[in-house]
């Protein structure tokens, strides 16, 4: 909900730019609202199985969160080429490489996430640099490091366990 107070018609003029929301919960009804009421500035995609498609079309990934523990699909846009804006929360700003890869927004507030909606649009000369750096951050994330890192864990486990214990 502070995404959509944060976004304004005249944002999405002077930056030709458009909101795209998906998921399904229960800010449905509100964000259905504030698409009827934005004069083609918001675009309500509904429950995506497959966020390929829309991170194919967008340009930079917006995730505004109050708590966010690792957050997927933070990696998944930076892995797709999307720069993220995210909210400095759970591993955001280590994924984000403390805004080498995006922009992190101070807190979950309409003024914090405005703020920075402002700073990326007028940086979007930058926005592919901040892609390069992170496709590169997110090898450190792939499914084979993360595998081999809970195998580390598992043997130190099992090393460390001692009879009747």
């Amino acid at each position: 909900d502070e995404l959509l107070a944060a976004w304004s018609p005249q944002l999405a003029r002077e930056f030709n730019a458009v909101l795209a929301i998906c998921g399904d919960g229960a800010l449905r009804d509100m964000v259905q609202e504030a698409e009827m009421r934005s004069e083609g500035s918001i675009a309500y995609l509904g429950a995506i199985a497959d966020s390929t498609e829309v991170m194919r079309m967008a340009d930079v990934l917006i995730l505004p969160s109050h708590c966010e523990s690792f957050g997927n699909v933070i990696v998944e846009a930076l892995a797709s080429g999307l720069p993220v804006a995210a909210t400095a929360c759970g591993i955001a700003p280590r994924v984000l490489a403390g805004g080498r890869c995006g922009w992190l927004i101070a807190q979950a507030g309409r003024d914090a996430i405005g703020a920075t909606l402002r700073t990326l649009f007028s940086e979007s000369a930058v926005w592919e640099q901040k892609s390069a750096e992170g496709m590169a951050v997110v090898e450190q994330f792939s499914i084979d490091r993360t595998a081999d890192a809970y195998m580390d864990i598992y043997r130190q486990l099992l090393a460390d366990s001692r009879p009747g214990c």
